[in-house]
């Protein structure tokens, strides 16, 4: 799970003085799923993330958007395999 979805939901965990473990149950997902994506050991899936947007009251998309983005490469950052 890239930074700023990780954040995202710390925040919210945090703010709304959940565990991860009410988060699970709230968007019908695993704690072993959540747990290894927050700890970067597998990058969530679509549905996972779309589950946890709701879950969470996130507008749609908006986790899938921040995990996509954080996934391509910066401006002017060469792609891998790539010659200048």
């Amino acid at each position: 799970m890239q930074t700023a979805v990780k954040k995202i939901i710390e925040d919210w965990l945090f703010k709304e003085q959940r565990s991860q473990a009410q988060l699970t149950r709230l968007a019908g997902i695993s704690e072993a799923m959540l747990s290894r994506s927050m700890r970067g050991k597998q990058n969530p899936s679509a549905n996972m993330l779309k589950r946890l947007e709701v879950a969470m009251g996130l507008s749609s998309g908006s986790l899938a958007a921040l995990q996509a983005q954080a996934l391509l490469p910066l401006d002017g950052e060469a792609q891998a395999g790539e010659k200048d």
